[in-house]
């Protein structure tokens, strides 16, 4: 590989440079897809058909103004529950995100006011509800501390149920006072806004109960859904709960399913709908004497959410899970199930893994996903498609494409790792082959290519470094004398100087084993034939993350992590190869970083958690240039090829990119 001129790069850097205007704020993450993800809950606004929000499974919580047409993140922490609405105050909503938190915002997910219930530790909040008739009565059910309840919108907390178990569902009639909620051993009610509870479930097989809803119309009407691996299926109430009957369906694969979302029209108290796991989303129009499919696609087999619009009775949404060969995501039908059209734009809940930007192809973005695969964008992310790649083509869901590699010297050459499976093309990824797959290959956790030669590779597993001269097809294990890893993180190779290559980890400790780990770095010179140690006065645990500066190979990034209770040290910079490092600015001390990278024009970047920083001056200073980005986890950070300026991520949340204005 010949080796650009740094004459004609620095030229080139300078015209950059000087482009756009000094003082400008700073651009806003635009998020690229691919679009969808698994879907827990939906809920309608009350007075607006259109206005819907989704929390997606460990991906936060999504809104749409326009039935699903297009999505906008309104909060990247893991939401836990549902949305819920204050019916008297528009734009008032209640979240949980994350173990005993607990969020609510007036203007419709724009802005969070954390609220503070007096839970014992990390606990899961798992529902949220709204009093429809004094709103400013709120309800909560934890995984083992009962039910909570406010009378003040949120200010402040009272327990209301202990000893219960885990509180699944609760669902609020609009019935003054009454409240039903779902448990481990079944139904209990409250008559009065949950002072007292007994318990509701005469004629109830014993159970968890997975889902739960009372009739809009007809508040004497209730639909409750039981799982003990027997008797699966809906139940209905005519009596408020005091007894209860078995409908005639879903049919479902006993024990294998189960009903996990229930949904009534806010008209008709008969009609209902039931999303399960794995038969799809089924109505009944007769409380459950007969039920027929509801028309979604044959692949969404698990349907976790339902939503129907209180104000439009016929406009209905599904929420599905992303599956082998699915994004799920959202559908809408506006006929009452009929017809449905798959709503995902925006709706960012997809876990990427890696991406990739192919150098000379304009607009050509790869994106590796968990689970759903691989897939290519010819136009910058407006539009993805699949990659079809051969044999088992990831046999295991959600096995995470975990990596995705372009040779430098032969741009055609690419290559797709799923951790014990990997493909290579040689054509662009137009066509694929099976480099190896299942066991016939090691355990891999990253795969760099040869700056100078397209058929050698380097792999990581977990503690261990491999090498293949022929694209993949057989590995050698390579030594590293003197180092014994509790794990690899990251291998480096310079772009200057192919044959110099940097190995980051954590060490054993000589006394607390892989408990208490030390960070190493080791650096070759010769390709991988011998090592030495680079990580003098690397003040850190583990190095989690590696950037080599793409003209000077001495020049190092390296993102430091925690070993199990104890954090990073931020980003630590060499240099001189390794043979000393200091602290790079002091904004992300005792942060850990997941991912680093240097651009052409020597701007470091580096991601901790969902937040991403800019290192000016190389690394002496840090900006937060998160704006706009709403991921729960960044796992690579990669600067454009053709332009420096602009920089992607691969988040929990899809691909999203940057482009710097100065």
């Amino acid at each position: 590989m010949q080796v650009i001129a740094k004459r004609a790069v620095l030229d080139v850097l300078c015209l950059l440079a000087l482009a756009g205007s000094a003082g400008a704020i700073p651009p806003p993450w635009v998020p690229l897809g691919p679009f969808g993800g698994s879907v827990a809950t939906l809920a309608v606004a009350p007075s607006d058909a259109r206005t819907l929000y989704a929390t997606l499974d460990g991906q936060g919580a999504f809104r749409s103004a326009d039935g699903g047409l297009t999505w906008t993140p309104i909060h990247g922490g893991v939401a836990t529950s549902n949305v819920a609405f204050d019916p008297a105050r528009a734009g008032t909503i209640y979240l949980a995100t994350g173990p005993g938190g607990l969020q609510k915002s007036t203007d419709g997910g724009g802005h969070w006011t954390p609220l503070h219930p007096p839970l014992r530790g990390a606990q899961p909040v798992l529902a949220v509800a709204v009093d429809p008739v004094r709103s400013s009565r709120i309800y909560f059910g934890t995984a083992s501390q009962g039910i909570w309840r406010s009378t003040d919108g949120g200010a402040s907390w009272q327990p209301a149920l202990a000893g219960a178990g885990a509180i699944h569902e609760l669902a609020v009639s609009r019935t003054a006072g009454i409240v039903y909620a779902g448990t481990d051993a079944g139904v209990l009610k409250s008559n009065d806004g949950a002072l007292s509870w007994r318990p509701a479930s005469q004629g109830l097989p014993s159970g968890t109960v997975s889902a739960l809803a009372v009739a809009p119309s007809d508040p004497r009407t209730v639909y409750a859904s039981v799982d003990n691996g027997v008797h699966e299926g809906v139940f209905r109430s005519k009596n408020g709960g005091a007894s209860w009957q078995a409908t005639a369906g879903p049919p479902l694969p006993v024990p294998q399913g189960r009903v996990l979302a229930l949904a009534v029209s806010p008209q008709a108290p008969a009609t209902v709908w039931a999303g399960t796991d794995p038969s799809g989303l089924f109505r009944s129009t007769d409380g459950g004497a007969h039920w027929t499919a509801a028309g979604l696609p044959p692949q969404e087999q698990r349907v976790p959410a339902i939503a129907v619009a209180p104000s439009s009775p016929g406009l209905l949404y599904a929420g599905v899970t992303a599956q082998r060969m699915d994004l799920g995501g959202v559908y809408a039908s506006a006929d009452g199930g009929a017809s449905w059209m798959r709503r995902n734009q925006g709706l960012a809940g997809l876990d990427a893994r890696a991406v990739a930007v192919p150098p000379g192809s304009p607009g050509v973005i790869f994106a590796g996903l968990s689970g759903p695969g691989l897939f290519r964008s010819g136009n910058s992310g407006k539009r993805w498609a699949r990659v079809a790649l051969p044999g088992p083509s990831l046999p295991v869901n959600g096995i995470p494409l975990v990596d995705f590699e372009i040779a430098p010297s032969s741009v055609s050459t690419f290559y797709a790792l799923a951790l014990s499976w990997l493909w290579r093309s040689t054509d662009a990824g137009a066509s694929w082959t099976e480099a190896f797959a299942s066991l016939s290959g090691p355990f891999l956790q990253f795969l760099r290519v040869d700056p100078a030669d397209p058929s050698r590779l380097w792999g990581g597993s977990i503690n261990s470094l491999f090498k293949s001269t022929d694209g993949g097809e057989t590995w050698v294990p390579l030594t590293t004398p003197g180092v014994l890893w509790c794990q690899v993180f990251d291998l480096q190779l310079a772009p200057s100087s192919p044959s110099t290559l940097y190995l980051a980890g954590a060490k054993l400790d000589s006394t607390t084993g892989c408990k208490f780990t030390t960070a190493s770095l080791l650096r070759s010179t010769d390709d991988g034939a011998t090592w030495t140690e680079a990580d003098a006065g690397l003040g850190a645990h583990s190095v989690t993350a590696l950037a080599v500066d793409p003209l000077d190979p001495r020049l190092l990034y390296a993102g430091t992590g925690g070993a199990f209770i104890y954090p990073g040290n931020g980003v630590w910079k060499s240099t001189d190869g390794g043979a000393s490092w200091a602290i790079a600015g002091d904004e992300l001390q005792e942060r850990t970083i997941t991912a680093v990278a240097v651009s052409l024009l020597s701007v470091a970047w580096a991601a901790t958690g969902g937040s991403v920083f800019r290192g000016a001056d190389g690394g002496a200073t840090w900006s937060d240039r998160t704006d706009g980005l709403q991921a729960v986890t960044i796992h690579k950070l990669l600067i454009d090829p053709a332009d420096p300026r602009r920089v992607y991520a691969a988040t929990s949340n899809g691909v999203w990119v940057l482009t710097e204005t100065d």
